[in-house]
């Protein structure tokens, strides 16, 4: 494969070689704009928020906006599968959000000095039933968010254990337009929990395909279930 941009760039020109067919294609560069998050309220009122990832200057104005607008339902899932991350900041923001007190995370540096990050009041969330959907994509700062929840507002984890990375990485510029990324710190859950290599383990163990649908979403069908039988018993 090769590309020319064209002068007004604002095409691109791809050579394919498919063995000895050369076939020549002309795209249009544009924005496409990428929804991380998105929501749902079922018709018994459960909110169902998934996030891909914890990326991007909006995430958490996003996130926020969600949260208000699934506030009136009688209990929330959020859906973490084969969510690979984010920006760590953007995680405890989140978790902000949801908490009124409590610890969000530690931070262990690389010579052992740790200092930790607690809720500073602006919840926005009310207290309702909380079910969290993982698998074993769910990294990062997505298992952040998850084990934080979990720790502080008894969220139940619904899926399969979670990737296991805990480290935190900074990008340094380099000549010629690279970089070099260095691990700088590792982060703790609330309870203490350093689940590096060892992931996230849920309350209830459901294995199926990272690739579903509706129809056949063993995990969100008894994340439903969960939400409603809490719902009834605090009835």
């Amino acid at each position: 494969i090769n590309t020319i941009e064209t002068s007004d760039n604002k095409e691109i020109e791809l050579t394919i070689k498919r063995k000895n067919i050369i076939i020549k294609k002309k795209l249009k560069k544009q924005t496409i704009p990428i929804k991380t998050m998105e929501y749902t309220i079922t018709k018994d009122n459960i909110g169902i928020i998934t996030l891909a990832n914890i990326m991007g200057e909006k995430a958490v104005s996003d996130f926020k906006d969600i949260i208000i607008k699934t506030n009136d339902t009688k209990g929330i899932i959020i859906d973490l599968r084969n969510n690979y991350g984010g920006v760590l900041a953007n995680a405890i923001q989140m978790a902000n959000f949801m908490m009124d007190t409590g610890k969000i995370v530690s931070i262990q540096s690389r010579i052992n000095t740790k200092y930790q990050i607690y809720s500073d009041g602006e919840k926005i969330f009310k207290n309702k039933p909380i079910v969290i959907l993982i698998n074993r994509n769910t990294a990062s700062a997505s298992e952040i968010l998850a084990g934080t929840l979990k720790d502080n507002l008894n969220a139940i984890l619904i899926g399969e254990r979670s990737y296991g990375k805990n480290s935190i990485q900074q990008v340094i510029p380099m000549p010629n337009e690279t970089g070099l990324i260095l691990t700088t710190d590792r982060y703790i859950l609330p309870d203490g929990s350093d689940i590096y290599g060892k992931g996230l383990e849920p309350d209830i163990v459901i294995k199926q395909d990272t690739i579903f649908t509706q129809k056949n979403d063993k995990q969100l069908r008894k994340a439903k279930k969960i939400i409603r039988e809490l719902v009834k018993n605090k009835e």
